[in-house]
């Protein structure tokens, strides 16, 4: 595992076409508010190295509500769990020093935001894998060389709708006069059932905590 390169050599090693290679990409401090809804996500690559092979990258999100930093460990981005959402990036020819953006990863990244506990200013890993070779600048070639994570978002209007997080709030009133602030909400204590029966003519007992109530219940 190697995290201090300024070549990101996708699909395999440059020098041995043999070794397939899978790459993670750390994207801190990414200012998504939990509850958006992501309408578009892409990366932006600069070209370290031409390259005109035909081919198709599979990029997936690590699923984690805030990715720690890569290790020199044996594995270390492979064994990370990953989003059930996949995105296909079929590959164009790359001239040195040109931008290179990816397909859309929209689903990858809604998916890692609705996670419980994303919070704006969270990081996150994408990687990229597949059978052709590009070469791209990483972060230790320069932050100006560095991959670009681009995400558009929206939040909803309904506020009843919302999960938990901190929201940027501008409340106008009739006057035209607006305040602005932050709210913050809240995850409900988990929901928990216990029930016991003694028999058929003593009937038994049922308590329900946390969670929102009211309760609806159901007997069958």
């Amino acid at each position: 595992m190697n995290t201090n390169s300024p070549s990101l050599e996708m699909g395999h090693d440059f020098q041995d076409p043999a070794d397939p290679q899978l790459i993670g990409i750390r994207f801190p401090g990414l200012i998504v508010p939990a509850g958006a809804t992501i309408t578009s996500a892409e990366i932006v690559f600069q070209a370290r190295r031409a390259g005109t092979d035909p081919g198709t990258y599979t990029l997936r999100a690590e699923s984690s509500v805030n990715a720690a930093p890569f290790s020199s460990a044996n594995n270390n981005v492979g064994q990370r769990p990953t989003t059930n959402a996949s995105v296909a990036w079929p590959l164009t020819s790359w001239t040195v020093g040109q931008s290179y953006t990816s397909s859309d990863i929209s689903s990858l990244v809604q998916e890692v935001v609705n996670l419980n506990g994303w919070t704006s200013g969270n990081a996150m890993v994408v990687t990229v894998e597949g059978p052709v070779f590009r070469d791209a600048h990483s972060y230790d070639a320069g932050a100006n060389l560095a991959p670009v994570l681009n995400v558009t978002y929206s939040l909803g209007s309904d506020p009843n709708a919302l999960i938990a997080g901190t929201y940027s709030v501008d409340v106008t009133d009739a006057n035209g006069c607006t305040f602005s602030g932050t709210a913050t909400i809240g995850e409900p204590t988990p929901l928990v059932v216990s029930a016991s029966a003694s028999d058929c003519a003593q009937g038994g007992s049922l308590s329900i905590s946390g969670g929102p109530a009211p309760y609806t219940f159901t007997a069958g």
